[in-house]
Order: C-alpha cells, then sequence, then structure tokens
C-alpha cells in the first residue's frame, strides 16, 4: 500500500500546479521552508507514487543548464490537447505558434502573432492571438526571453515532447534531458 502523503507534500504539489513549473532550487526553497524530514528527492518520489493513480507526475526537465520541475499530464487528454479550451482557430493558432517555435526557436512576439494570418480555417483577431501567446506564457509553455522575444518553456518539452517529434519534426535528440521521479 503507497502511504498517504503529507501535508508539506501537498502543500509543495498546490503550488507546483498553481506554478505549472519552477527551478528546482525554487522547489529546494520551497521544500526547505515546509520543514519537512524527507528530503526533496524522496518526498518526489513518494508523490509520483500517488499521482499515477489520478494521471499525474512529476518530472525534471533539464533546460539550458538549469533543472526545473513540472507537474504534468504525460499522457495526452482532451484538456491537454487543448480541445474545449478555445474555439477551433485558436487551437489551430496553438498548434501554429509551438510548430514555429520548434522549427525556429526563439521568436518574436510580432512574428507570432502575424501566424494567425496563416490559419487555414476560421479568422482570428489580433486582440484573440494576443490572448493566447498571453496565456501559452502564463501557463508556462512558453517563456519570454527579453527583447519581445519567447522559446519553449520547460512545461512544453515536458508534456508535449511526443508532439514535437512526431508531428513538428524535432530531433529526439534536442530535446531536453528529461529526470523522472520514480
Amino acid at each position: 500500500m503507497v502511504e498517504p502523503l503529507s501535508i508539506a507534500q501537498k502543500m509543495f504539489n498546490q503550488r507546483l500546479l498553481a506554478e505549472h513549473s519552477m527551478t528546482h532550487e525554487q522547489a529546494l526553497q520551497l521544500w526547505e521552508s515546509l520543514h519537512s524530514k524527507q528530503t526533496l528527492e524522496d518526498s518526489l518520489i513518494q508523490t509520483n507514487r500517488q499521482l499515477k493513480y489520478i494521471g499525474l507526475q512529476i518530472v525534471g526537465i533539464r533546460h539550458n543548464n538549469v533543472l526545473h520541475l513540472c507537474l504534468i499530464r504525460p499522457t495526452a487528454d482532451d484538456v491537454t490537447k487543448g480541445v474545449g479550451q478555445y474555439p477551433i482557430p485558436a487551437h489551430n493558432y496553438t498548434r501554429l505558434v509551438l510548430k514555429h517555435v520548434v522549427e525556429h526557436g526563439e521568436t518574436k512576439l510580432t512574428d507570432l502573432k502575424n501566424l494567425r494570418l496563416e490559419l487555414q480555417e476560421g479568422n482570428l483577431d489580433l486582440s484573440k492571438a494576443e490572448e493566447v501567446l498571453h496565456d501559452l506564457v502564463e501557463q508556462k509553455w512558453l517563456h519570454e526571453c527579453g527583447n519581445n522575444k519567447v522559446d519553449l518553456a520547460p512545461r512544453a518539452y515536458a508534456e508535449l515532447s511526443s508532439l514535437f517529434t512526431q508531428e513538428f519534426g524535432m530531433e529526439k535528440e534536442d530535446l531536453p534531458q528529461q529526470i523522472f521521479y520514480a
């Protein structure tokens, strides 16, 4: 039988869920502030044993030499596919944005906003495109690089790596290292 999560583990999970991802250093600071006797790594292993029953997992992603922790849904469902979150044009626009960033890396926001003009079905006005881009940054699918540019964030690599390699042509060797706490 899997032992129940401690209050500290539940609080940590709630914060990670709210943040979508955090650096390992931030996670350690948070963990230490919760005054648990367990190490963070031991806690992640125990937590993942519980999370697997509800289809979630905490993984580490080494991106630009920084380890990030992400709480992800490792198997795609309607939520992670974005079904129902946005109307079809906005959903298709999101895919165009992600594909463009996979292919080109760091990209100016203005270039991403203009991708809406390439949609094959439906129209997306500028304000809706800006809203989608804002959501992608806020939910940590993309991260701001400065100079009005964005790039893929660790959460995107953790949750969408199969989309990037199977549909967008990214080589598996180009994916950041993933660390599983099992």
